[in-house]
């Protein structure tokens, strides 16, 4: 009996540190995907930007051009 207890005892033991270890590098990795993420929007958004700025100047761009004829 004893001999059972401490066998389910360590068998709990080990797959609470296991659990705890999985979710202690399960959140640290999701953190780093989660920067990773962060970093392709900003590349979305300044790139979003950068169209709509040029697209603003060429529309700038024509607008003085047929005032100016």
């Amino acid at each position: 009996m004893y001999n059972k207890c401490a066998i389910v005892s360590l068998l709990f033991n080990f797959y609470s540190v296991l659990f705890y270890s999985i979710l202690f590098y399960s959140i640290l990795f999701n953190d780093d995907n989660n920067r990773e993420k962060d970093k392709d929007k900003d590349k979305d958004r300044d790139r979003d930007r950068d169209k709509d700025r040029d697209r603003d100047g060429i529309a700038y761009l024509r607008q003085v051009r047929d005032r100016d004829m």
